[in-house]
């Protein structure tokens, strides 16, 4: 046998990917590694002759070279395949259109096998009859709708439905794709082990190879793609505008696999970018919230339906990733952001890139020049001008150069990306990946209820010296999450520097959702400070009113009465500045809440208070009925949208009632503390005065 008994448990399926157990097996087959290695020799033939040809060559021959590129792949199996399905979604790397179209066809037209030993593999796997089980489409024997790396599927209808599932699409695995994988990822990580102590690399190459072949036996066995589909329908088949196929288990086996049939097109689609922010949604969310994720979304396995929905197929290559490691992607999201780059590389030291034990100075400088270089050579574009082909080789060459690794992790996630960015980039070459998956990265950021992302959400919006807010971070921040709820990331760039309802609704709900509750009391405490200060404005006022004219002060027996030196001095050293800084920012967000709000927008309280000056909105007493309206009107957003949710309401009223208590209590006592102070300074005088 070409394929090692200890590839199978005693039931017959498949086990998983074992490196070991492929070693030892193969390495005493010399005449099937000599057999593979002649099987490559085309492969090699074909680049001599690219390079051959020289530059410049005509239509015709590029054209030809490029198909014969493409029949040598298929020639070669599931693991060459696949290598040019990852090319074929990469125009930036192969930058001929010519070499993209036909590479394009590996992702579902490689070569078929003959229908008759379908059937035989379908009658070994199920133990009946395929006609008995399925009435299939078109001529007899039927042909295959569509081929793959590893199988190829036919549409059929179930003679007796199963649920709702009636029409169903049959996978049927290729006879010999187990025995080339196998041989395949032998020899893969052999040259993984040679070119790392070759070139003395850092990166766990193995481990990279050992990931693929993870994944690529993953694929080998229907079983457990049927229990990926049901599992992925179960995680995000309620995502908006996302349909996930339906598995038939009871007649799916490791070579046989039977899904619900989604009818629909393949990309490019007219409504590309719409279909984009769908998939990045629901990718983002996969890969941050879940940690379970499509790791092969290319374009033969993304459909659009009819209804305008964005349809998953082929559920073979799935990928997982912890919490701790989620967390730590989304901080070193919001740390590059931020241009915060020791929270960049802390968070990539939490990843696997470096030793828990390595030293940290060392790695943010290289590391930010990695990044910055892949965002254009400028420190301030930020993620959303990030190349991600170009900070892999960036990363890449840190691994030679400084004394970090890649994680097989990190391979998988990046490949996602990068299959996302390929899709993309067919439609609009201008096209940032990560500018248009920043948002949804920040919604998982303010939506997650983990102790690790509320404390990154918590250091990133929170002064550490003095425990105020950023509101310019909260409102960026909110722009973001805002734009990924309504899928439009290009609204988040061009709107982030004005406070509007939707933005300030966002904030409401957001401080006062259970997500939001570790803010709450900063919250609080920063408004009653404000009011605080308004108060103590107000009662200088007062003083100062109150002082006796010249005349009078020059009688030592007045002046001692109503002259307070401890007060004078106290009034002296009071700071101001966050008040007015607060007046400041209100009158600014008054006048963008007036410009995107209309007079029938159903903020009538927000608009009476908008339309006061800023020194108005925050002078005097506190009314907590005021406030508490205001912040109600926040909430609604206008007429147009739905009442807060009961939660937010009963925040907002608990907020007010709070805030007007501690300001009460200040108030009182400086109103006590003043009163003995006169009583007392007028005892002293007429006490002297006898």
């Amino acid at each position: 046998a070409s394929v090692p008994a200890s590839l199978f448990d005693r039931n017959g399926r498949l086990n998983p990917y074992d490196s070991e157990a492929l070693g030892e097996y193969f390495a005493s087959q010399w005449g099937l590694i000599a057999a593979r290695a002649l099987d490559i020799v085309p492969l090699v033939t074909w680049f001599l002759r690219t390079r051959l040809d020289g530059p410049g060559v005509g239509e015709e021959l590029e054209a030809r070279r490029a198909r014969e590129l493409r029949q040598v792949l298929d020639a070669l199996g599931p693991t060459f395949v696949k290598i040019g399905q990852a090319l074929a979604l990469r125009p930036d790397v192969v930058r001929s259109p010519v070499y993209i179209r036909e590479l394009e066809t590996l992702q579902d037209a490689v070569g078929t096998f003959p229908t008759e030993r379908a059937f035989e593999i379908i009658q070994e796997d199920l133990g009946m009859r395929p006609e008995a089980v399925f009435d299939f489409y078109g001529e007899s024997p039927p042909l295959p709708v569509a081929s793959a790396s590893i199988g190829q599927v036919y549409r059929a209808r179930l003679r007796s439905p199963v649920g709702n599932v009636s029409e169903v699409a049959v996978k049927v695995q290729r006879p010999d794709a187990l025995r080339s994988a196998a041989i395949d990822m032998y020899l893969i990580r052999k040259l993984a082990a040679l070119a790392k102590e070759t070139l003395g690399l850092r990166s766990d190459l193995e481990g990279v190879a050992d990931e693929f072949g993870r994944a690529l036996f993953q694929e080998m066995d229907y079983v457990n793609e049927a229990e990926n589909a049901r599992r992925f329908a179960e995680l995000y088949g309620n995502v908006t505008d996302v349909v996930v196929p339906t598995a038939v288990p009871n007649l799916s086996s490791r070579r046989v696999l039977t899904m619900q049939w989604l009818e629909g097109e393949k990309g490019p689609w007219d409504d590309g970018q719409r279909m984009v922010e769908i998939g990045l949604e629901c990718s983002i969310r996969q890969i941050l919230s879940q940690g379970y994720f499509h790791a092969d979304p290319h374009r033969g396995n993304l459909i659009r339906t009819r209804e305008g929905k964005l349809g998953y197929l082929d559920f073979g290559l799935m990928a997982t990733v912890d919490e701790t490691k989620r967390n730590a992607i989304v901080a070193a999201a919001v740390g590059l952001q931020n241009q915060e780059w020791r929270v960049l590389a802390e968070n990539m030291q939490v990843m696997g890139f470096l030793d828990s034990d390595a030293d940290i100075d060392e790695f943010v400088e290289p590391l930010r020049d990695a990044f910055v270089d892949a965002q254009g050579g400028s420190e301030n574009a930020g993620p959303r001008s990030l190349s991600l082909g170009k900070l892999a080789r960036n990363i890449q060459q840190l691994a030679i150069n400084f004394p970090i690794r890649i994680p097989p992790w990190y391979s998988i996630i990046l490949r996602t990306l990068l299959i996302l960015e390929g899709l993309a980039i067919s439609r609009d070459r201008n096209f940032e990946l990560l500018e248009s998956a920043y948002p949804y990265i920040i919604r998982v950021l303010l939506t997650s209820d983990s102790p690790q992302l509320q404390k990154t959400l918590k250091d990133v919006i929170i002064y550490p010296t003095n425990g105020t807010l950023r509101w310019s971070r909260i409102r960026k921040l909110l722009t973001l999450s805002g734009a990924a709820t309504r899928r439009n990331a290009q609204e988040a760039y061009q709107g982030q520097g004005s406070w509007s309802p939707d933005t300030i609704r966002e904030a409401m709900t957001f401080f006062f959702s259970e997500e939001g509750r570790f803010l709450r009391e900063p919250l609080k405490t920063e408004i009653i400070e404000i009011f605080d200060l308004a108060q103590l404005e107000m009662r200088e006022a007062v003083i100062n009113a109150t002082r006796p004219p010249g005349i009078l002060e020059s009688i030592p027996i007045i002046s001692s009465i109503l002259a307070d030196p401890n007060v004078d001095s106290e009034i002296a050293h009071i700071d101001y500045t966050r008040l007015y800084e607060a007046r400041a920012a209100l009158g600014t967000i008054a006048e963008e809440i007036l410009a995107s709000a209309s007079a029938d927008s159903g903020l009538d309280p927000l608009l009476k208070a908008a339309s006061q000056s800023p020194a108005q909105i925050l002078s005097g007493g506190f009314n907590v009925r005021d406030f508490q309206e205001i912040l109600l009107s926040l909430a609604r957003g206008g007429q147009n949208f739905e009442p807060p949710p009961r939660q937010v309401v009963e925040g907002i009223l608990s907020l007010g009632v709070e805030v007007a208590a501690t300001l009460a209590q200040r108030n009182a006592e400086r109103s006590l503390e003043d009163l003995n102070n006169f009583l007392g300074r007028l005892e002293n005088a007429l006490s002297g005065a006898k």
